[in-house]
């Protein structure tokens, strides 16, 4: 559930959950790039997996 916070700066109920996507970017080396949290309303989104396959394959 939102934090008081949340619900003011992302102007919503503060009944309604929020979902969290975390994403990470890494190296080819495994070192975090850039790390980003992303919430959202759960009653304004729905979310979808999509992965691209795109150059060789990394093993």
């Amino acid at each position: 559930m939102p934090t008081a916070e949340e619900v003011k700066r992302l102007g919503m109920p503060k009944n309604v959950p929020l979902l969290c996507v975390y994403a990470a970017v890494r190296d080819v080396a495994g070192h975090a790039l850039v790390v980003a949290e992303v919430l959202l309303p759960a009653d304004r989104h729905e979310l979808k997996e999509a992965y691209p396959i795109s150059g060789p394959a990394v093993l």
